[in-house]
């Protein structure tokens, strides 16, 4: 028996938004919409079969959209906390903010300078990448 006294297991395909643009505010979209799916689907999940699936695509969509991140060859911030995923709203602000002079696509990231948040998390999720991946 599963949660809630289930005797069957029922894996509804998730199907997540794909990353098939280089533009850095297109593909935060998608990485969000994919994010809240994801984190519904955890809350609907009956069964352990279903969580740790979901978990595994929660993990995949993480990995998908820091690739899409160049490895930068700027100085990283003294002691990154690689686990710590800094607040949308300052994410999309920021994307915002680097449309206005010009910058919209991943690789351009390498112009703004260091102390900029998109930098940053470019270092964070470079730095993760690596962990998560062994690479």
């Amino acid at each position: 028996m599963f949660f809630g006294g289930k005797n069957e297991v029922t894996t509804d395909e998730l199907k997540l938004l794909i990353y098939d643009n280089d533009s850095i505010y297109e593909s935060y979209q998608v990485f969000q919409k994919n994010l809240n799916q994801l984190r519904l689907s955890i809350f609907k999940a009956s069964n352990v079969t279903e969580l740790i699936s979901t978990i595994d695509l929660l993990f995949k969509n993480q990995i998908e959209f820091a690739r899409n991140f160049p490895t930068l060859d700027q100085p990283l911030e003294a002691n990154p906390i690689i686990s710590k995923e800094p607040d949308a709203m300052v994410i999309i602000e920021a994307i915002q903010s680097v449309n206005k002079i010009g910058i919209t696509k991943f690789n351009e990231l390498s112009q703004l300078p260091t102390d900029n948040i998109l930098v940053q998390e470019a270092n964070r999720l470079s730095l993760w990448l690596k962990l998560e991946t062994h690479v």
